[in-house]
């Protein structure tokens, strides 16, 4: 991982900072730990002219993707759902974090970003961004 974040280099900026945020969920031994800490030192240099404290700055854009993973998987859990969305945890997010995000998308009645942003079409879409006709059928497999 190390050598792949390193290759990319400053265009591998976002997909460096993914794959270190999944890695730090999937290593929980100190080893595993210690073998992200290079990764992690990559990201703080490419933000190294960030004024402001990069170690934080690594840190909050780390949350904001647990953030934003579990507003996905909390609209992609429709409309039924009674309790908050699992996976919080594993995408390390304390409990009002959680709660709070859950509670958002329930106002909304859980619709996915996508549904908004085609909302005010005529059209229709699946999951997949496939156009549907009237019937709810891909109008052009």
């Amino acid at each position: 991982m190390v050598e792949l974040c390193t290759k990319w280099g400053n265009e591998g900026m976002a997909p460096t900072g993914r794959l270190y945020f999944m890695a730090t969920k999937i290593l929980k031994s100190a080893e595993g730990k210690a073998a992200l800490t290079p990764i992690r030192d990559l990201i703080k240099y490419f933000y190294r002219e960030v004024e402001c404290d990069v170690e934080e700055f690594v840190e909050r854009s780390q949350l904001a993707m647990g953030e934003f993973a579990y507003k996905t998987a909390t609209q992609e859990g429709g409309k039924d759902q009674q309790s908050l969305t699992v996976g919080w945890k594993v995408l390390g997010l304390d409990k009002d974090t959680a709660t709070r995000i859950w509670e958002e998308e329930e106002k909304t009645d859980f619709i996915t970003d996508r549904e908004k942003m085609f909302a005010g079409q005529g059209r229709k879409y699946d999951a997949k961004g496939n156009i549907l006709d009237k019937k709810g059928e891909i109008a052009d497999p």
